[in-house]
Order: structure tokens, then C-alpha cells, then sequence
């Protein structure tokens, strides 16, 4: 260890960046808790969040996908190709799963209808951006957390509309095409403005992702602030029946998310993964999309401001009893790895003693030529 005054301006350029890398991760860790107080903060004194109007919202939500594209590279798009049973399951759990078990609990509590299309809507969202970080959290695959991620973001115009449409159009009337345009405008295109960020200006984007999660996180705690403290009167008249379908949606996102795989025989870490994907929603865009296509955006977007303190709890507490485990899945793969590594070198070993015995071979050969030429 060194004192601050003895370090060489590297070293000290090197030390605050380590720094404030470790207080930014801190920080971005402690993102329930930063979405309860600024939901609380809504409840209690609105006038400080609710500045974020639905216009500032809707960029909001472009910033995070932007900072969501930044974080990666189209070799992870490529990535996909390689896991594609894997990714596929997280896509096939992420809109059926979830889109099926909002219907099954809108109609189960008789919500009402503008009320129960926000709830089918938050079902058909894609994987919120916090998945990576609880995923990291549970033990799971990190690797494929992002890429299960980035697969349900891509599909999101395409699957998100057409499931908005076919379910919570029977609860009110929905604007399919309009919705379609606002995924892409807010999802797809600024998520592939990131990629480009990060393919062109790497200098740039490298920079950034010190700040970037961190700034994700502000700004989705921010959003949830706003759409609570707007909608906490309709909140209060819509009843507790609201929380409780949205804490029966991803406490359901989480079983079957973490059952499948497991029944499909998939291995702990990816029904941990899957199970994470599965159970935690965008719920910003699920906001932005009751706010702008749904007949009363004040009722439909109340799942999607409830859903972020609930699954950002539900999940912290998921991952943590999943964190008590994990030694046994790392323990797991050091065998698995040890055991693939031993049997690479046994393999290898039987490849240069079949190629030494063929020489062998050739050689003794050559000598019972020449003895019989002679």
C-alpha cells in the first residue's frame, strides 16, 4: 500500500478510477431501494418526480435501451446462433409464460378492464434490464442472461404488439400499428443506435459503461417515481387487487421460469437464468406504452408503476437465497471443467501415442525392407 502523495499521477488516475467503478457498482446494486424511495418519494410529495411528464419519460426509457445497446457487440448478436436452444427457451418463457399467466390473473381477480390490459400489457413486455444484474446476483449465466435479454429486446416490435393485440384487445381497444412504431422508435432503434456507439467508438462507450448502469438505474427509478405519484389517486381506487396481480405475475414469471427448463433438462445455472429473464419485465416500457396507446393511460399504466419496486424485491430476495447455493454450482463447474480437461488430455494423449506407434510401425518396416534387400 501506498499513501495518495507517494502514488504516481498513473497509479492515482488508476485509483480513482477503480474507485469509482466500485462505488458506482454500489450504487447500481442497490437498485430496489433507490426504486422504493423514489416511489415513496411520488406518494408522499409528487411535485418532486412528476416533472418527468410522459414526453421526457418516453426518452428516458430511449436513454436506458441506448446504454443497453452500448453494453454490446454484434458478436454477442452472433453468440445467439451459438446457444440457440438455450436463448430460444428464453424467448419461448419470456412471451408465453408471462403473457399467458397476466391474462389467467387479470381475469382470475376481475380487474377492471383498462386496469387488466396494463397488466397483459406488462405481461408482454420484454426482459427488463435489471435481469443481468440479479442474474449475476443468483449464481446464474450472466453471458446469457444479456444475450436472453437482447433476443426478447430485438423480438420485442414484432411479439410485444402482436401479444398486446391478441390479449388485452379483448379488455380495450388498442392501437396495433401505433404500437408497433413506438417499440421500435423506443426500443429497437435506439438499441441498435448503441451497437453502433459501441462498434464505432469504442473510446466513447467504454467511458460511458463506468456510468451508464448507474445512470439506467436513476432513470428507471425516476419514471417509477413519476407514474406512481401521478397515478396514486387511481392507484388507491383501483385497490389492493392491483398489487396482488402484480406480485401473483412475476412471483409466476419466476416458478415457471425456473420449472421449465428444469423439466426440459436444462441445468440449474440456465434455469436460473431463464427463471430471472422470465420474472423480471420492462416495466418503463410497459409505462410508456399504456401512456400512449391505451384509451385511459392513467389506470393501464398503474401494473407497470407497481411492477418495479415489486420485482426489483421479489427478485433481490429470489437472488439472495439463490447466492447461498451458488458455491455448490461453482463447485459443480470446477468438476465439470476439471473433468473436460482431463479427458482432453487423455484424448491427447492417445492421439500422440497412436501417431508415435504408426511411426513405429512405418519405421520397423523400412527395416525389414532394407534386410530383405539385402
Amino acid at each position: 500500500f501506498k499513501a495518495p502523495w507517494k502514488r504516481a499521477k498513473g497509479e492515482l488516475k488508476e485509483a480513482e478510477a477503480w474507485d469509482w467503478k466500485r462505488v458506482s457498482g454500489v450504487l447500481t446494486g442497490m437498485f430496489p431501494l433507490w426504486v422504493i424511495l423514489a416511489v415513496s418519494v411520488g406518494i408522499v410529495k409528487p411535485e418532486l418526480v412528476t416533472w418527468l411528464n410522459s414526453d421526457m419519460i418516453t426518452v428516458s426509457v430511449a436513454l436506458v435501451m441506448v446504454f443497453t445497446g452500448m453494453t454490446l457487440e454484434l458478436k454477442d448478436f452472433r453468440n445467439i446462433l451459438n446457444k440457440p436452444a438455450q436463448v430460444g427457451l428464453g424467448c419461448m418463457c419470456q412471451y408465453t409464460i408471462m403473457p399467458v399467466c397476466a391474462t389467467v390473473v387479470a381475469r382470475l381477480l376481475r380487474l377492471r378492464s383498462d386496469v387488466a390490459a396494463g397488466v397483459v400489457l406488462l405481461g408482454c413486455c420484454p426482459g427488463g434490464t435489471s435481469s443481468n444484474l440479479i442474474t449475476m446476483i443468483a449464481g446464474g449465466d450472466v453471458a446469457l442472461s444479456v444475450l436472453m435479454t437482447s433476443a426478447s429486446t430485438v423480438c420485442a416490435p414484432f411479439v410485444t404488439s402482436a401479444m398486446v393485440g391478441m390479449l388485452a384487445g379483448s379488455f380495450v381497444d388498442i392501437d396495433m400499428i401505433g404500437m408497433f412504431k413506438s417499440v421500435v422508435t423506443v426500443v429497437l432503434g435506439p438499441v441498435f443506435c448503441g451497437v453502433v456507439i459501441n462498434k464505432f467508438f469504442p473510446e466513447i462507450s467504454t467511458l460511458a459503461q463506468e456510468v451508464t448502469p448507474l445512470l439506467s438505474v436513476s432513470l428507471v427509478s425516476l419514471i417509477c417515481g413519476s407514474v406512481m405519484g401521478s397515478s396514486y389517486q387511481h392507484i388507491r381506487g383501483a385497490g389492493a387487487s392491483v398489487a396482488v396481480a402484480v406480485l401473483l405475475l412475476h412471483s409466476l414469471g419466476f416458478l415457471f421460469g425456473w420449472g421449465v427448463p428444469k423439466a426440459m433438462g436444462f441445468d440449474e445455472r440456465v434455469a436460473r437464468t431463464t427463471a430471472v429473464e422470465t420474472g423480471i419485465q420492462s416495466s418503463a416500457l410497459a409505462v410508456v406504452l399504456a401512456s400512449r396507446h391505451f384509451p385511459n393511460p392513467a389506470l393501464s399504466s398503474i401494473a407497470g408503476a407497481i411492477s418495479a419496486p415489486v420485482q426489483s424485491i421479489l427478485g433481490s430476495v429470489v437472488a439472495s437465497y439463490w447466492q447461498r447455493s451458488s458455491h455448490k454450482l461453482w463447485a459443480k463447474d470446477a468438476e465439470k471443467k476439471k473433468q473436460r480437461l482431463t479427458h482432453r488430455l487423455f484424448k491427447k494423449r492417445q492421439r500422440i501415442q497412436l501417431k508415435r506407434s504408426k511411426s513405429q510401425e512405418l519405421e520397423r518396416k523400412k527395416l525389414e525392407g532394407k534386410a530383405q534387400g539385402k
